[in-house]
């Protein structure tokens, strides 16, 4: 899910902005509208606590306040792509000194929000196959998410094994670690947790990985297992994941 904050004092080109997010990635978004730096603000911090993916600030009120706040918002959460709307580039970036991560020149369009759409994803993407903290035996590692190819439970502990043949032992739960490591996850069985970038195959019983390891699945989520990596593969295409 792809969280967006659109943030428009006069709502000119808010709902513009929405329904043509909606129709290009319908419930993959959620989308949450915005008249004031003071809603910005309580939607970023206190309510998200800077989950926020993408905000669309509209720059033409000249508004010091939200000026402010949308550079401290980017300044506190880095993960925050923030798009500047208006008609001229050069006064929008020395107006709202605030790192736009895209400028979003009127008038507004499909194809101009979707090219707008397709970088800011592409960044979050990178941004997203970043690196995962485990409290292993041996101490705490620091894993790149594209290295894990599945987790282990056996009696609690936990075994992480890493592409190279690697194995890294712990303890915890695998819900609690199912959170931490993201949608690019999923829990088939009891016991496992797969890397879905990794699946090769999904059989009756099994999940196939590209280096031919197997990975049980069990039977009461072998249909949730094959609707995940379904719709896995259908955000990816669309550079989501």
């Amino acid at each position: 899910m792809i969280h967006i904050g659109i943030c428009d004092s006069q709502m000119i080109y808010a709902a513009k902005i929405e329904q043509i997010l909606r129709k290009l990635y319908g419930k993959e978004i959620k989308v949450v509208l915005l008249e004031s730096a003071f809603a910005l603000e309580n939607y970023v911090v206190d309510i998200r606590k800077g989950r926020v993916d993408i905000l669309f600030v509209n720059t033409d009120d000249e508004n010091e306040e939200l000026e402010l706040t949308s550079k401290r918002m980017k300044e506190e959460y880095d993960n925050i792509q923030l798009v500047l709307i208006g008609e001229d580039s050069q006064y929008m970036v020395e107006y709202f000194v605030a790192a736009p991560s895209f400028i979003l020149l009127r008038p507004i369009t499909e194809q101009k929000l979707q090219e707008a759409m397709n970088y800011l994803l592409a960044r979050l993407s990178r941004r997203r196959r970043k690196l995962w903290i485990f409290e292993g035996q041996k101490g705490t590692f620091v894993i790149p998410k594209e290295e894990i190819l599945y987790l282990e439970n056996d009696h609690r502990e936990i075994s992480v094994i890493l592409t190279a043949g690697r194995v890294e032992k712990g303890t915890g739960k695998l819900g609690d670690l199912l959170l931490e490591l993201g949608e690019e996850f999923f829990q088939c069985h009891q016991s496992y947790i797969v890397n879905m970038n990794k699946v090769w195959e999904l059989t009756a019983k099994e999940v196939v990985l590209y280096n031919g390891e197997c990975v049980p699945v069990s039977r009461p989520r072998h249909k949730e297992m094959k609707e995940a990596l379904l719709h896995f593969v259908e955000l990816n295409n669309k550079g989501i994941l």
